[in-house]
């Protein structure tokens, strides 16, 4: 299984540097056609195709490294703390582990629409179960509140 992660995980960087490559492309078209052109009256208007898909591939840029690189889908996760914060009988709150390192979680709590830093330390166990979309969970934590 840890084989198919590392193949998924070349696979997205590769199409990073590739929208990279593309705009680091256009870049020097950008650059060529500006000295090109330098004698000319109407300079700006040749260059600007290139200087827009420049402009266009930067800001792209964040947007599809997100969709390559970062997850989408969440875990719903059932914590059970040292202390418990909230009365047994109440039902345990939704939450969705957003992160994990060895020594924190960072949860969404659902029904109070708040990230939650959780150190490690404090948690007996946490479970994990159904996975969902962002757009799901945000949509099953009702409106937002201000």
């Amino acid at each position: 299984m840890s084989h198919v992660h590392a193949v998924i995980g070349h696979l997205r960087r590769s199409q990073v540097l590739d929208i990279l490559r593309g705009g680091a492309f256009i870049g020097a078209l950008l650059l060529a056609a500006w000295g090109l052109t330098r004698a000319w009256r109407r300079r700006v208007l040749l260059t600007a195709p290139f200087a827009i898909g420049s402009a266009l591939a930067l800001a792209w840029l964040p947007l599809e490294y997100g969709k390559l690189v970062l997850s989408n889908k969440f875990s719903q996760v059932l914590v059970r703390f040292e202390q418990p914060t909230v009365a047994t009988s109440q039902p345990p709150p939704t939450m969705y582990l957003l992160n994990r390192t060895d020594s924190d979680f960072v949860l969404w709590a659902a029904d109070q629409r708040k990230i939650i830093w959780v150190p490690v330390r404090t948690v007996i166990s946490a479970e994990l179960s159904t996975s969902q979309s962002l757009s799901e969970i945000l949509q099953s934590s009702g409106p937002a509140r201000r």
